[in-house]
């Protein structure tokens, strides 16, 4: 059955955290939460606020091969990237459209400024001058700010076509290149990507 959380214990919970940190917001983060919106809604409701980070889904793809919970093929880490856009668009058509941002993760790498302050403007919580410095400096240090548009050389051909055989509209719609938008996978090798995946 459907899991409910009570929310007064929780907002409860949580609002004593963030009066004891000082902080004028809390945030909660998962890469799954996605499956979880509208249980997060009831629990939260209006005061709530959804930072969506997209990433290109084929560096996503690329995470996933790494990890023993992650997707074994570009197929199949294609339609869950593509449930989850679908999903969160869903959840975005129902509730005030203030309450929910979408950041591309290669915007926030590569141009950290316009995205702190998009951020601060939609969580009400602007950062003091010197804290701004600080984290822009942080970011401008950060080893992995280049950490995307690795799939255009440790993607094979095979997997960038069962990818973008998924997820080309997508990719597209969201301003990523597209190398093949007509890009197919036979019957037999959607057989196979399924077989991969149990």
């Amino acid at each position: 059955g459907e899991i409910t959380v009570p929310a007064a214990p929780v907002n409860a919970a949580l609002s004593a955290l963030r009066t004891a940190r000082g902080r004028v917001r809390l945030g909660l983060k998962s890469p799954d939460y996605w499956m979880e919106l509208d249980m997060l809604e009831a629990v939260f409701g209006r005061q709530a606020r959804y930072l969506f980070v997209l990433r290109d889904g084929r560096d996503v793809a690329l995470s996933n091969f790494q990890v023993s919970w992650g997707q074994r093929n570009a197929h199949a880490s294609a339609r869950r990237w593509v449930r989850m856009l679908e999903a969160v668009e869903s959840f975005s058509s129902r509730i005030d459209p203030d309450r929910l941002l979408t950041l591309r993760y290669e915007d926030i790498l590569t141009e950290p400024e316009p995205a702190i302050a998009t951020l601060e403007r939609f969580l009400g919580a602007p950062l003091a001058p010197e804290r701004r410095t600080q984290l822009l400096a942080t970011m401008a240090a950060n080893p992995r700010r280049d950490n995307f548009g690795k799939w255009k050389q440790k993607m094979s051909a095979d997997e960038l076509r069962a990818f973008e055989s998924v997820a080309a509209r997508q990719l597209a719609t969201h301003g990523y290149e597209v190398v093949n938008p007509a890009a197919s996978v036979s019957v037999l090798e959607v057989a196979r990507f399924s077989v991969e995946e149990t």
